[in-house]
C-alpha cells in the first residue's frame, strides 16, 4: 500500500473513481476469506482515520458495497417509508450540502431545497456532525431498506440539493455515485 500511495496521491480528483472502477474485476478474483479481510481493513480505516475526507469516504464506501454485494448477492427488499428515516435523510442531505458548497449559508439553502422536496411540511434542521462518516454509513444502511419509490424520491431530492447552485462538482458526483451504489439504485443520467 505504501508503495502505491504516491501514485494515488498524484491522481487528479476526477481520475480516482475510474481507477477504482478498474480495480473491481481484480477484487472479484479474491477468495471469500480475502474479501472479508479486505472489508474488515476498510472498516478499520474509518475508525482509525481522524478526519476522513469526502473523497476517501466515497472510495472506501464504493469498494465496500462492491465487495459486500459480491459476497451476498441476494436482493434487499425495501419496507421503510421516507417518514420512518427522517434522521437518516438529515444526515445524508447535510453531508451532501456541506461538501458541495463552500459557504455555510449556501449549504443550508441547498439542504433545504432537497429536504423540502422529500418532506415539505416538517423536516429536521440542517446540521453536520463531526463524526459524519460513521453516521453516514449507518444512515445509508438504513436508507437501503426504503421501498423502491422512496429510493427514487430520495435520489431526486439529492439531485435538487446538488443542483441548487447550478453547479455539479466532482465531489457531489462521487458522493451521489456512492449513495446510488449503497442504495442499489441506478445513477441519474446527469451524473453518469
Amino acid at each position: 500500500m505504501e508503495s502505491l500511495q504516491d501514485d494515488v496521491d498524484g491522481l487528479q480528483p476526477q481520475q480516482r473513481m475510474p481507477v477504482l472502477m478498474h480495480a473491481f474485476p481484480a477484487l472479484r478474483q479474491l477468495t471469500r476469506e480475502e474479501r472479508m479481510q479486505l472489508m474488515a481493513c476498510l472498516n478499520g480505516m474509518l475508525q482509525r482515520e481522524g478526519g476522513m475526507s469526502l473523497q476517501t469516504y466515497v472510495l472506501r464506501k464504493l469498494a465496500q458495497v462492491h465487495l459486500r454485494d459480491d459476497l451476498d448477492p441476494r436482493g434487499r427488499p425495501g419496507r421503510l417509508l421516507l417518514n420512518a428515516v427522517t434522521g437518516d435523510l438529515q444526515i445524508l442531505f447535510a453531508v451532501l450540502a456541506r461538501h458541495g458548497h463552500a459557504e455555510e449559508s449556501e449549504a443550508r439553502r441547498a439542504y433545504e431545497a432537497g429536504m423540502h422536496y422529500l418532506l415539505p411540511r416538517e423536516r429536521p434542521a440542517y446540521a453536520v456532525a463531526t463524526n459524519w462518516p460513521v453516521q453516514l454509513d449507518q444512515a445509508l444502511s438504513r436508507l437501503d431498506q426504503l421501498v423502491p419509490v422512496g429510493k427514487e424520491q430520495l435520489i431526486e431530492g439529492l439531485v435538487k440539493t446538488i443542483g441548487h447552485d447550478g453547479r455539479f462538482t466532482v465531489p457531489e458526483a462521487e458522493l451521489l455515485r456512492a449513495v446510488c451504489a449503497a442504495l442499489h439504485c441506478p445513477l441519474p443520467p446527469l451524473a453518469a
